[in-house]
């Protein structure tokens, strides 16, 4: 009975490939873990290449060599015929090295090539070849499907992943959105409220601007009075002696200076808004305080994101594998097996 000499090559091949598969699957859960707002095509290229390109070119570099191990394998089989097949044997191969790189059904499709082939070759030849390789072109086929199995299994988790993954993400950026226009409401509330104060505050200065102009046009009138009294007095006395001409100007004089004064301090005390000078504080503090109101509200929106992962994961709404990884283990373990492989 022929045996396949290839056997544990192939099978070395087989399970470096599954392994190969889980290594991919590996590395899309870690980045999932450690980048949760990564996206899908930046996640796939870093693991798998864009549409899984990696995963299919190591499947189809796998069953291109191991196409070449049956190929040697029946040619030696094939020898043992006798001569008069070689045409037929270089048509048989052909087609078989054809269906594996297009991925089909390798057995069931060379067995309908032969339609095709007794166009070119002798058809009964043709089936002696298929009848002889039955049992190669059956493990050939087998180890095929193996290969494909664990590859649709690790693409098919991997894309419930990222689904799963964006709808958490759709679900976060909506809660975000949400509280932005809430923060950004209650922001708009408080310019608005700054506006009116400013506006206050600008009306008063304006009142005490016109009360001071008010009160410097007072005081000289009253100057002005002062000094036509003393002038009338002067003149009525010029008859009395020197000494009470001098006593009652300076009489006069004080008292008219007393006065003056007296009125200037009444008018200023009578004219100063102390509400408006206490609001004009209030203002400038706000002011001061609105920076820190803006820097504690950015605070705590940067930590609403990390908060609501850990929420999340407490609650068990996440899919276990998308976790966060609290060490580097991880990367060792991949880091080794990848050596362990080459």
């Amino acid at each position: 009975m022929f045996e396949n000499p290839y056997i544990d090559e192939m099978d070395e091949k087989r399970l470096y490939l599954l392994d190969y598969y889980e290594l991919m699957n590996k590395c899309v859960e870690t980045n999932l873990g450690l980048h949760p707002r990564m996206t899908s095509e930046d996640l796939m290229t870093e693991c798998c290449g864009r549409n899984f390109r990696i995963m299919v070119h190591e499947f189809n570099q796998t069953m291109k060599r191991v196409a070449e191990m049956y190929e040697t394998i029946l040619r030696h089989k094939f020898g043992l015929l006798g001569e008069g097949y070689e045409k037929e044997i270089e048509e048989f191969l052909a087609n078989m090295n054809d269906f594996v790189k297009r991925d089909f059904q390798v057995k069931e499709s060379v067995a309908l090539s032969i339609r095709g082939a007794k166009m070119i070759v002798d058809e009964k030849l043709y089936q002696d070849l298929i009848t002889s390789s039955e049992k190669e072109l059956q493990e050939l086929e087998e180890y095929r499907l193996e290969l494909k199995r664990g590859r649709d299994k690790i693409m098919i988790g991997i894309r419930i992943l990222f689904t799963e993954r964006d709808k958490q993400i759709e679900e976060m950026l909506k809660r975000e959105e949400e509280e932005a226009k809430k923060a950004l409401e209650e922001e708009k509330k408080k310019q608005e409220a700054e506006e009116m104060r400013n506006k206050i505050a600008a009306h008063f200065d304006h009142d005490d601007s016109e009360d001071e102009e008010g009160r410097s046009g007072d005081f000289d009138e009253s100057s002005e009075n002062s000094e036509e009294t003393n002038s009338s007095d002067s003149e009525g006395s010029a008859n009395d002696s020197d000494e009470d001409e001098e006593h009652d100007d300076s009489e006069e004089k004080g008292e008219n200076f007393d006065d003056i004064e007296n009125k200037d301090e009444e008018t200023e005390d009578s004219n100063i808004d102390y509400d408006a000078m206490s609001s004009n504080e209030k203002v400038f503090d706000e002011f001061r305080d609105i920076d820190e109101e803006k820097k504690a509200i950015e605070d705590i929106h940067e930590g609403q994101i990390e908060e609501e992962w850990q929420r999340l994961k407490k609650e068990k709404k996440l899919d276990p594998r998308l976790g966060y990884v609290d060490d580097d283990s991880h990367l060792q373990e991949i880091d080794h097996s990848m050596k362990t492989d080459m």
